[in-house]
């Protein structure tokens, strides 16, 4: 080997191996930047010992109340957080609600497995088996309802009325490239580049341009108060293989088949101004089971949030059967 290529060859060792410090002290700082999060929604905080982790999971309400299930989306700094103010309201009007976080995201376990839609389905049918018990309500929201969609196809008999946020699964959010998405998800599992790719994606300002650009219409509502709760949730040991798996295209289902058999009373809801999930899909949605009824808020992504009182009340009219299907 010449002088010239062994300095050349030298210098990228060098630049690679400074590279790789700097991101690890990248990832170090995120991790330092960021406070252990804490139960916040109130009520009783309980863990449900499930066969895959620990589910951490809040109760509130009446324990002779109807049971109603709050089942968050998934993103990369995805809790029950998302439904705090679902949580307090229902409770107070005598429903018994269960608000838990899904494996890998929240305060409940993050191990490192391959996550997929099965095991988010098997969650929902265990936990309202084992913890409720009784035929519930749910609120889901996103990509979290063709999960509900498909538990409650299985196993009708532990599931009530479905109010669906902005339902996906009849197109896919993402679509899954076998070969690319393995790859992506490897990579986003590697302990230094991987994760310091989710520190960039869930950094303050990509939080916030997240929230402001998709989840709410009205950027007043992205406080820093709600920007540093996601980042704290976003920065736990193993968060990202989770939110990767969603990344990646392994927690899509096409529900379709599952939608269509669907008996249950059903409430669509969808924020008129949502550009991930656009309302125009909810067409699609009445078209393959007609027996849905659709509510519309002036919100994005988040209506349930963005425009919490109206839609607490309009789904609590529905649910008491005070607004006809």
């Amino acid at each position: 080997m010449s002088d010239k290529k062994g300095s050349s060859l030298v210098r990228g060792l060098l630049a690679g191996t400074l590279a790789s410090v700097a991101l690890a002290g990248f990832n170090y700082l995120s991790a330092e930047a960021s406070d252990p999060p804490r139960p916040v929604l109130g009520g009783e905080f309980k863990r449900y010992p499930w066969r895959m982790g620990s589910i951490a999971y809040h109760v509130a309400g009446p324990e002779e109340g109807a049971p109603m299930l709050l089942v968050h989306g998934i993103h990369a700094a995805a809790s029950n957080f998302e439904f705090r103010k679902q949580f307090v309201f229902f409770a107070a009007q005598g429903y018994r609600v269960y608000a838990p976080d899904l494996i890998g995201f929240g305060l409940s376990d993050h191990p490192l497995m391959s996550y997929s839609d099965e095991i988010y389905i098997a969650l929902l049918a265990d936990f309202t088996r084992d913890v409720i018990s009784t035929p519930t309500h749910v609120i889901a929201s996103t990509l979290s309802c063709s999960f509900v969609i498909a538990a409650a196809a299985r196993y009708p008999e532990r599931f009530a009325a479905l109010v669906l946020v902005e339902p996906v699964g009849l197109e896919q959010l993402h679509r899954r490239l076998p070969v690319l998405s393995d790859l992506f998800y490897t990579f986003v599992k590697t302990p230094v580049i991987g994760e310091g790719f989710f520190n960039l994606l869930t950094s303050p300002p990509s939080i916030r341009y997240f929230l402001r650009k998709q989840g709410y219409r009205d950027s007043e509502n992205v406080t820093d108060e709600l920007v540093d709760y996601h980042f704290q949730i976003a920065h736990q040991p193993n968060a990202r293989y989770a939110p990767g798996a969603f990344l990646s295209g392994f927690l899509n289902r096409d529900i379709r088949h599952e939608w269509s058999s669907l008996k249950n009373r059903i409430l669509l809801i969808w924020g008129y101004q949502g550009t991930t999930v656009p309302v125009q899909r909810g067409t699609e949605f009445l078209r393959v089971n007609p027996r849905a009824v659709v509510n519309g808020y002036d919100a994005n992504l988040l209506p349930h949030d963005e425009q919490a009182e109206k839609f607490n009340h309009d789904t609590l009219e529905w649910l008491q059967g005070r607004r006809k299907d």
